[in-house]
């Protein structure tokens, strides 16, 4: 990433207190206080001499931090855990349609229903012992997504309640 570079800003004090901003490109420039004082800007060499004003990043310089960090994974595991618990839902057991069956498969179910004495298939059996695993496993992914539902809320909301902090604490600029 190009960094772009930021012209520094100082504060030129007034007679009545204030503390004016001005730049560097200003230099030697006389410009005018909200009072209505003239003030001449002093020169590069000089303006060296005055306060900073502080910036709180540089231009070009990403911000990021914790909370964006977990707004990050908790996004990350909703969108995982989301797409599991579509795919077992879509992949879910489900038992033939024997209508849909070759004859083959027919026959084969038919001479196993004529010789078993509980007349329930293997199909229906492995049916049976899934179906509670995909249901189980479909409930845990989607309480798993609604927990990163939640850590991307919670972190949002910490992030907002920072930022409005941060820019209620700003410095004065008069009086």
């Amino acid at each position: 990433m190009r960094r772009v570079p930021v012209p520094a800003t100082y504060l030129l004090p007034c007679t009545c207190g204030r503390k004016n901003q001005v730049e560097v490109r200003q230099a030697g420039e006389t410009i005018q206080c909200e009072c209505g004082a003239s003030l001449e800007v002093p020169t590069m060499l000089k303006m060296a001499e005055l306060e900073k004003v502080q910036t709180r990043q540089t231009a070009g310089r990403p911000t990021w931090g914790p909370h964006q960090a977990m707004i990050l994974f908790g996004a990350l595991i909703t969108t995982v855990a989301a797409g599991m618990a579509v795919y077992c839902i879509l992949a879910r057991p489900r038992l033939p349609d024997i209508r849909a069956q070759e004859p083959v498969q027919t026959l084969y179910y038919w001479r196993f229903l004529r010789n078993d004495t509980d007349r329930r298939t293997i199909t229906e059996g492995k049916y049976a012992e899934n179906v509670p695993l995909f249901r189980l496993a479909t409930g845990v992914l989607l309480v798993v997504a609604c927990g990163g539902v939640v850590i991307v809320t919670t972190s949002t909301v910490m992030l907002r309640k920072k930022k409005l902090k941060a820019g209620g604490e700003g410095p004065a600029s008069g009086p």
